[in-house]
């Protein structure tokens, strides 16, 4: 009885996941190699509920034709419990932070405990406990990584992370549990996280501006004063011209780091076009806002100095003080644009009037 329970829960754990893949690939706004660890979860989860099932299946069966499936089988599942961790791991490395990914050596460097457990099944020296150690070192390393880096996604995608790991390691390594449960978990990945990917920009992982837009639109639905800053990189197309767009890109996701370094929890941080940002914070002090974007201004001074790019990082920034309760978000953008570009211009003239001061000393 127990057994067809699992099974009817494997059947509708793999309509679930069937339903969640297509529609993953549906509203996807990246290409599908930027989900290419997300797809795999759902693949993995997949193949062991179907070879649970198969399992369960001839174990309870009368007919003798198919007893020969069963080694096989369970062969199958020992291999792809440790399996099913190492990518949570990748996934949610590639959540917090796709840099260490680059490298593929370090890649495959998740998936030592499974390759160990492999060998030891392979000569039958292996036995559930090893399997649940194996499989237990990438959702500790997959808990340290959330831990580490929790700045870099809100509160509620943290608790999302934590309650699909814990739910699923509890799912894939305790036999009395069903893979339904890592279904279910997967079910909230996709609703909370993956989600959000229409409101995320997909280079630097912050706000897109769409979602900026909506941000500002609730503000004044709900009549909130506010100020606007505008961030315009400094000599971004040099960048590009002189190293490549793959340089440039990387430049962007510094700049990105930086200035997230500066703002706080509360603040609202999206990229607003190519080299362009925007922060949304609650003040309309205008001493504070001031002394905000001095502390970016030194931020990105203290990192040119222990940075070892061949380029240097700096922005030039304008704000808009929103306390009059305008309503048109364009105008406000505008406003805040307009100062950027204003103190943009203001740095150039300073720049080019200290080069003509040291042309002139030299001479």
């Amino acid at each position: 009885m127990k057994s067809l329970m699992i099974i009817d829960s494997n059947i509708i754990s793999l309509f679930i996941l069937g339903i969640i893949y297509i529609a993953s690939i549906s509203i996807s706004l990246t290409k599908m190699s930027k989900k290419t660890y997300f797809y795999n979860l759902i693949f993995v989860t997949m193949l062991m509920l179907v070879v649970q099932s198969s399992i369960r299946l001839i174990t309870n069966s009368t007919e003798t034709t198919l007893i020969w499936l069963l080694n096989p089988l369970e062969f199958i599942y020992a291999v792809l419990v440790p399996v099913l961790p190492a990518i949570w791991a990748l996934y949610i490395t590639n959540q917090k932070n796709p840099r260490l990914l680059r490298d593929k050596f370090i890649v495959m460097l998740f998936f030592i405990p499974a390759v160990l457990n492999f060998i030891l099944l392979s000569f039958g020296i292996a036995s559930q406990v090893y399997t649940i150690i194996l499989s237990i070192v990438p959702i500790v390393y997959t808990l340290f990584i959330i831990v580490k880096f929790n700045f870099a996604d809100n509160k509620m995608t943290n608790i999302s992370y934590i309650v699909y790991v814990t739910i699923a390691a509890f799912a894939s390594i305790i036999d009395t549990i069903s893979l339904a449960g890592v279904s279910v978990s997967i079910l909230v990945l996709f609703i909370t996280v993956e989600m959000s990917t229409f409101r995320m920009d997909t280079l630097t992982k912050i706000g897109n501006r769409k979602h900026l837009y909506n941000y500002i639109e609730r503000l004044i639905k709900y009549r909130k004063h506010f100020t606007l800053i505008m961030l315009d990189m400094d000599k971004l197309k040099t960048i590009n011209d002189t190293y490549g767009h793959v340089m440039g890109d990387d430049a962007i996701v510094c700049a990105t780091s930086i200035i997230k370094s500066q703002i706080r929890q509360k603040d609202f941080f999206a990229r607003y076009a190519g080299d362009e940002f925007m922060i949304v914070i609650d003040t309309c002090d205008r001493y504070m806002v001031k002394s905000f974007l001095n502390r970016i201004d030194r931020a990105f001074k203290e990192y040119n100095i222990i940075s070892d790019k061949k380029y240097s990082l700096s922005v030039s920034s304008g704000y808009y003080i929103n306390d009059k309760y305008n309503t048109n978000v364009n105008e406000l953008i505008e406003k805040a644009d307009n100062s950027m570009f204003i103190n943009k211009r203001k740095k150039l003239v300073k720049n080019w009037q200290k080069n003509i001061q040291l042309v002139s000393v030299y001479k």
